[in-house]
């Protein structure tokens, strides 16, 4: 992954989220590397909802710099949030009656 597949993943994080805003959580030596704890917060710009995901990200560091980075969260648990509406709209039409 390079400069601009990092700024095309950046930049669309953006577009879904304009309101953004992550937090640092942790920072702490692992088995693998550096653990960088994070949480996002943020409103999901098609969907209207907010979202608060908390992950890491696994650092290899050297030289002075991040030589690899690794992200991990709870996929589903991040689509549960960002879709919860919409499941809930469609369910109610479903569940009314003419």
């Amino acid at each position: 992954m390079g400069y601009e597949d990092i700024t095309a993943a950046a930049q669309a994080f953006m577009v879904a989220f304009p309101d953004l805003t992550v937090l640092f959580d942790d920072l702490q030596a692992g088995p693998y590397g550096q653990e960088y704890h994070w949480t996002l917060d943020g409103t999901h710009s098609e969907t209207g909802n907010h979202i608060r995901v908390s992950g890491y990200e696994l650092w290899d560091l050297g030289d002075g710099v991040i030589r690899t980075s690794r992200g991990y969260y709870d996929q589903q648990e991040y689509d549960r949030q960002v879709f919860r509406r919409r499941w809930r709209w469609v369910a109610g039409l479903f569940g009314q009656r003419s």
